[in-house]
């Protein structure tokens, strides 16, 4: 059996826009979030959308390897 991690992550938040790729120190949100997900790395996929608004989420994704 599969199992998978499936994240919600987009840009256009009304009350505080991007907070998922705000930074945490020198990282975005985002990336620290899967950094300690990293054992399941494979399993993880970050449901996005598909607005145009969502593009420094998929460079995280394509830049760490995971699916989106």
């Amino acid at each position: 059996m599969n199992l998978f991690i499936i994240i919600q992550a987009r840009m256009t938040s009304t009350r505080l826009p991007g907070k998922v790729m705000l930074p945490l120190g020198d990282k975005p949100a985002l990336e620290i979030m899967l950094e300690r997900l990293n054992k399941f790395k494979k399993n993880i996929i970050i449901a996005t959308t598909d607005d145009g608004t969502e593009k420094p989420i998929v460079n995280l994704c394509k830049k760490l390897g995971i699916k989106y």
